[in-house]
């Protein structure tokens, strides 16, 4: 589903040097793979999400989805593609928008926008369906301006609004970062349930520790911008908060 090889991201300095950000990167993730990215700040992780994403090209080497070089694609090209929720809650939705106009956007990406004479029972019947299943009341906010949610709600949104018309891709971009420890762990359940129900391709950035043996159904470490370990299977389900820490803090120091 997703191939990337050899890709090498370089950043221009104003001093007229250059940073490597990714080294060389190659991985193969198979249709309906939930992988996941971690590592700490500079280890690249975020580098390579914008890369999938198209935010800017690699400077060499090649990234396809489906079967098709996407390499120089920018975000628009890829968007019938792929759906990305990012770590900040107000960016994936329209806070001046209703929960209902919000959904309905997102059953209209890719299409034509007729937002109004989209809105009608039968639409919001279906916004309600798949919004009760967040368990945050969400399907009784449906003509409530968006920017009234709480964090958590609004982020649980956002995922839906991501899922609710299948991409091919998925990207999170540590999207449970922003929140507190409750609504965090009701936003991964339910990105979880999502993920699986439909079975997305997806890659999740993310910084917590306890997410690698918990969710996805492999885990990427990353470190200077290139694939330190991997883990899959057994061997990620046994992976304990002490043995991360300690390979943590062997790459990086502390």
């Amino acid at each position: 589903m997703i191939s990337i090889r050899n890709v090498i991201q370089r950043f221009e300095r104003p001093d007229g040097g250059a940073t490597l950000a990714l080294q060389d990167i190659s991985l193969e993730i198979p249709r309906g793979e939930f992988l996941l990215l971690a590592g700490t700040n500079g280890s690249g992780k975020s580098t390579l999400l914008n890369v999938l994403a198209g935010t800017f090209p690699p400077t060499s080497g090649q990234v396809q989805i489906d079967g098709v070089d996407v390499t120089r694609q920018g975000p628009e090209l890829r968007a019938s593609k792929l759906a990305r929720v990012f770590q900040n809650p107000y960016l994936s939705t329209a806070g001046t928008l209703t929960v209902a106009e919000n959904m309905r956007l997102a059953e209209l990406r890719g299409g034509k926008r007729t937002l109004r004479l989209g809105l009608s029972r039968s639409a919001k019947a279906r916004h309600a369906e798949a919004l009760a299943a967040c368990g945050m009341g969400l399907e009784n906010f449906l003509d409530r301006p968006t920017n009234t949610l709480s964090g958590g709600q609004r982020q649980a949104l956002a995922v839906v609004m991501a899922t609710i018309v299948t991409p091919k891709v998925l990207l999170l971009d540590e999207h449970t970062a922003a929140l507190d420890p409750e609504a965090a762990e009701k936003v991964m359940q339910l990105t979880a349930r999502l993920v699986a129900d439909h079975g997305i391709t997806t890659v999740m950035v993310t910084h917590s520790l306890d997410h690698l043996p918990r969710f996805g159904t492999r885990a990427v470490l990353l470190h200077l911008g290139r694939v330190q370990e991997e883990w899959s299977g057994a061997a990620k389900t046994a992976l304990t908060s002490a043995e991360l820490q300690r390979r943590f803090t062997s790459l990086y120091g502390g």
